[in-house]
């Protein structure tokens, strides 16, 4: 951090949200990749979801070895379970005019909040400065992020391009967009996402790769889609509110789009043998009054693909919906 004197004197303050729970074994990878900043001032808020474990001392106890001029920590306590909630209240606690939500089993690479604030500064109407990710698999394995500076929109609804902490906000623009929906366990910032991106703010990109991610076995998303069945028809649900509300020219094309989705999660469904889901959420996607035979066809073809283990279907059907 051969920059950071200068930095603190000359940056305006960020402020980082960290939820966690139980998560006493590895949090403190991902404080200390916040600490690894280049930028400064930071202000770190970690929010201890009600942990049974150790995570609250460790973090505690971290914050008083680290905690340092330019980089103020603050832990607060949220007894009601839900990392929407959590986040929440972090941002409550939020005073500065930008905001990065990350999650505590990820990493930042060191120049995360350098880079993104030197885009705002590129871009001064930007809502939001976004970036690449990287996400490890249980298995080592290693994928890219969904990437593109044209029909950002569009890329949230298939790919979920503004993942949690592959992005930062101007506080003021997050809140007026609702903040994060406490109702929807899963796919909530894909749902976040949508929000954020359905007025068509100003972006500020960044095709770096700035965040390591990390794939848990104990995620409270499940190993498996039918683990959390219903709960994701949820997210789909409340997404497509969110288009009909929007009032935006393109608004059923989106809608369409939210159903493929919906296709390729009874695919997914399919793939895990749950028959009677994967069937009843087709056929509810195919009954739709906004598909002609041909879109009917594509969700058609992009199950059977997906069921098979194919991905990127979207790629090739996009043309119909």
């Amino acid at each position: 951090m051969e920059n950071l004197e200068n930095s603190v004197a000359a940056g305006e303050m960020v402020s980082v949200v960290v939820p966690v729970r139980d998560r006493a074994g590895i949090v403190c990878r991902t404080l200390e990749s916040i600490e690894n900043q280049t930028y400064r001032p930071i202000h770190l808020i970690v929010v201890d979801n009600g942990s049974r474990d150790e995570t609250l001392r460790v973090v505690s106890d971290w914050k008083h070895a680290h905690e340092a001029e330019g980089f103020k920590i603050t832990i607060l306590l949220e007894s009601t379970p839900g990392a929407c909630v959590a986040r929440n209240r972090g941002l409550r606690e939020v005073d500065t005019n930008k905001v990065v939500f990350f999650d505590s089993d990820d990493i930042m690479m060191p120049a995360l909040i350098t880079k993104a604030m030197a885009a705002f500064d590129s871009n001064p109407e930007a809502k939001i400065a976004y970036w690449r990710g990287l996400r490890r698999d249980l298995f080592g394995g290693e994928r890219l992020s969904h990437f593109t500076t044209k029909n950002l929109l569009e890329c949230q609804m298939v790919h979920s391009m503004l993942t949690t902490t592959y992005y930062m906000s101007r506080t003021d623009y997050f809140r007026s967009a609702g903040a994060w929906d406490e109702t929807l366990p899963v796919w909530n910032d894909w749902e976040l996402g949508v929000r954020l991106l359905a007025d068509n703010p100003a972006t500020a990109p960044l095709e770096d790769v700035l965040t390591l991610a990390h794939s848990n076995k104990d995620s409270i998303t499940g190993e498996t889609f039918t683990q959390k069945q219903g709960e994701w028809e949820r997210s789909i649900r409340r997404v497509m509110e969110d288009i009909e509300a929007s009032g935006r020219p393109d608004k059923n094309r989106l809608l369409r789009i939210a159903l493929y989705r919906q296709a390729i999660l009874a695919a997914h469904y399919r793939r895990e043998n749950n028959r009677s889901a994967a069937e009843t959420l087709l056929r509810t996607a195919l009954s739709s009054p906004l598909l002609n035979p041909a879109q009917r066809a594509a969700l058609r073809a992009a199950y059977a693909y997906t069921r098979r283990g194919g991905r990127g279907a979207f790629r090739i059907l996009s043309p119909l919906l």
